[in-house]
């Protein structure tokens, strides 16, 4: 394995740890991540099928700068709350302009 490679995967794995972090580390109201089950609802978002209302959430995520933790996908991807309340105060314009994005 080459060295960028070998790079990559430890950045991904500090990745993952930085999460784990934030997650044990935030305050209580923090400490439990949203999962897209509940961002769905939270956001009425629509779609007939669950493969729709996944799409159509992934889009309002990357158009208002939110996240998902990394190591999770699909129905199980989770958020952090004061990720998600950031990316609202983006979406109904309180505030001009999104949080930085992370790499993926």
């Amino acid at each position: 394995m080459s060295d960028l490679q070998e790079l990559t995967q430890e950045v991904r794995g500090l990745r993952t740890l930085i999460d784990a972090l934030r997650v044990a580390l935030a305050p209580s109201e923090q400490a439990r991540p949203l999962t897209a089950a509940e961002m769905m609802v939270r956001w009425q978002i629509s779609g007939e099928t669950e493969a729709l209302r996944l799409g159509n959430l992934r889009r309002r995520c990357e158009a208002w700068g939110l996240r998902k933790m990394i190591g999770t996908a699909g129905m199980g991807q989770t958020f952090m709350l004061g990720d998600v309340i950031a990316a609202e105060n983006f979406g109904n314009g309180t505030t001009t302009r999104r949080r930085s994005k992370r790499a993926a």
